[in-house]
């Protein structure tokens, strides 16, 4: 099952390093330059997420996470 996940923390490396948080839609923006980037979204009690993205000049990337559960369904951390 998907939902938006709000609170996830994007660490983005590339020619301009900055973070952001999701909002509660989990949605993000983040105003870069043109070039290659990584980022990795982090959020307490799912494994992390990470891709690489460029930048067009003029544009946009997308970088959609699917963050999996450390909690088994009905179940305690692992």
């Amino acid at each position: 099952v998907s939902f938006p996940l709000g609170g996830a923390r994007l660490t983005i490396t590339g020619p301009k390093n900055t973070n952001a948080i999701t909002s509660g839609e989990g949605s993000y923006r983040a105003g870069l330059p043109p070039g290659k980037y990584h980022v990795r979204a982090t959020h307490e009690g799912y494994l992390k997420g990470e891709k690489d993205v460029e930048v067009t000049a003029g544009g946009y990337a997308l970088a959609s996470f699917q963050l999996k559960s450390t909690v088994p369904e009905g179940g305690h951390p692992r």
